[in-house]
């Protein structure tokens, strides 16, 4: 059963020609389109102070990090700093969201481990 899970995954998997798998594609468009509602004020070339409605802060892009102490992912709308820093917004992306991931992720085999009660385990 596992077996035939992980074979129809890797199939789907190998099949993404995208960087980026569609779910995180469609979350990135969707974050972009929002992030238009941002006030960004470069500091420098790796720091950027970042105002909105609710909250304030500001952004190391080298250390992907926010003075509100989240890390930068798909989780905070700051995509509006990659276009004003002219840098690609999937080099912030953490290597699980991409899609090279996701295949070495499937491509490993897949054994049974059988009934516990079949398990030698070491008396220590």
């Amino acid at each position: 059963m596992f077996q035939c899970w992980f074979h129809d995954r890797y199939e789907e998997a190998v099949k993404v020609t995208m960087p980026l798998s569609p779910w995180v594609s469609k979350q990135l468009s969707k974050r972009f389109n929002d992030a238009h509602l941002l006030v960004v004020k470069p500091i420098n070339q790796v720091e950027f102070e970042v105002k909105d409605w609710k909250m304030d802060g500001l952004v190391n892009l080298s250390t992907k990090t926010c003075s509100c102490l989240f890390t930068l992912c798909l989780n905070i709308e700051f995509i509006v700093y990659f276009s004003k820093c002219k840098r690609e917004a999937i080099e912030f992306y953490a290597d699980y969201y991409k899609t090279t991931v996701l295949v070495e992720g499937y491509t490993g085999s897949i054994r049974l481990i059988g009934h516990p009660s079949e398990w030698d385990i070491p008396i220590m």
